[in-house]
């Protein structure tokens, strides 16, 4: 049983970190590129920004590709990917992986998969070590993280975590930087960008009219930690709890049947709503709630969000709409590059842990090691492909096949500003 748990919480952890977490954009080089989150016409939009600005120090900028760097006149690195168990989305970051590799002259070795077994995970990381790998992209159960720095430092070999942060739980400090998002402020935004629909959509629609619902799974945190900022937002913008549900699937499975299911109870038990805000904690939830809307008569007049985005994606490839909306989404090519990135800076000696990133060390939380944010951008029906296929052109990519006419690298911004509260 515990051994299920944990591949279930190593899923969920692919899931909910598999999209985005940025900030307001102020201004944008394409004033028709989505606004990085939050416009700051939103209610309480919070004070980061993405104006495409980083830290001053040098090594602020270390991590990245450069395109103008000779990386095959230098060491050619074996660098092996693990995961504690496989899914499409671990793939996709395998394959992001991968295309960067090649760019920086690394030997790459696609995913390898514990199948949830932590003592195999912890073994077969010797074994690899063993046989020459320099450096290794980590996503292991969390409890196995301080483990696994024994095992690497000991070696002295690179290693970075990806989908989480290195630390064993919330509470325990970080063992590497970390690069990834702010669970909180997506459910913010989520509920910011609901709000926002409600206002310009159903402005004559009778509050007492519009229910909101927020698909939560509580037994994980970081998943919870979504449904936490949504309700937040809604209470501070002066809107009533007395209009707020959760659909926690708890009991159900975070799956997209489970939030069908848990959606379809809410609705069938509040008859009085005739519209209806649903923010989900990811695409199958999304999905599962937008079936039981449309099956409840209420797509026209509903609104879903959610972080991710890629099956929101292919839905509008198919010439398939629903009452799902909106998705806040990083492509997984502006994701993966500053996590083997900096892989790379520390196996070539550019940079350590200790040193990479300073402006994004988080003296609020009396951090040793960076927490690199990344920047977000809300995904709609007229943006998506543009979006899209701007992540091909920065990345000198070819995964999407839309029009890039007018797209430059700086189209949007790859980079985010560092939060005010980073000062401490």
């Amino acid at each position: 049983m515990k051994k299920l748990l944990a591949i279930v919480l190593a899923m969920l952890m692919a899931l909910s970190l598999f999209a985005c977490g940025g900030t307001t954009t102020t201004s944008d080089p394409d004033e028709s590129a989505p606004a990085s989150v939050a416009p700051t016409k939103e209610p309480e939009s919070e004070g980061q920004k993405n104006t495409g600005k980083t830290g001053d120090h040098p090594l602020d900028k270390v991590g990245f590709f450069d395109p103008e760097f000779d990386y095959a006149s230098g060491p050619r690195f074996k660098v092996q990917y693990m995961v504690s168990v496989t899914s499409p989305l671990y793939d996709m970051f395998s394959s992001a992986f991968a295309f960067w590799a090649e760019k920086m002259n690394i030997e790459y070795s696609p995913l390898w998969a514990s199948g949830g077994d932590n003592d195999a995970y912890l073994n077969n990381l010797t074994t690899f070590i063993n046989q020459g790998v320099d450096g290794f992209l980590l996503d292991p159960d969390p409890a196995t993280f301080p483990r696994i720095a024994e095992i690497c430092d000991e070696a002295g070999v690179a290693w970075m975590s990806c989908m989480s942060p290195a630390q064993a739980d919330a509470t325990q400090p970080l063992l590497r930087p970390y690069v990834g998002f702010d669970q909180i402020w997506f459910g913010r935004q989520m509920a910011a960008k609901l709000i926002e629909y409600k206002k310009t959509e159903w402005a004559d629609v009778p509050a007492d009219e519009i229910g909101y619902i927020a698909v939560d799974y509580s037994l994980a945190g970081v998943l919870h930690d979504r449904e936490v900022g949504a309700e937040q937002m809604w209470v501070e913008s002066g809107e009533s709890m007395d209009h707020f549900y959760i659909a926690d699937t708890v009991t159900v499975g975070p799956t997209m049947d489970g939030a069908n299911t848990a959606v379809t109870a809410i609705l069938s038990q509040q008859p009085q709503y005739t519209h209806w805000l649903v923010s989900a904690m990811f695409d199958d939830a999304a999905m599962g709630a937008a079936a039981a809307l449309d099956a409840m008569g209420f797509t026209d007049n509903a609104c879903v969000v959610t972080i991710g985005g890629t099956s929101l994606q292919r839905q509008w490839d198919s010439g398939m709409e629903d009452a799902w909306r909106f998705a806040m989404f990083t492509p997984q090519t502006i994701y993966a590059e500053p996590i083997i990135g900096a892989l790379y800076a520390f196996m070539s000696g550019q940079a350590t842990p200790e040193t990479i990133w300073p402006s994004w060390v988080d003296k609020s939380r009396g951090d040793k090691y960076a927490r690199l944010l990344l920047p977000s951008y809300w995904m709609t029906h007229e943006n998506y492909k543009r979006l899209l296929e701007w992540s091909d052109v920065y990345a000198g990519a070819d995964e999407y096949d839309y029009d890039p006419t007018g797209l430059t690298r700086d189209t949007f911004n790859a980079r985010m500003d560092i939060p005010e509260s980073y000062a401490g």
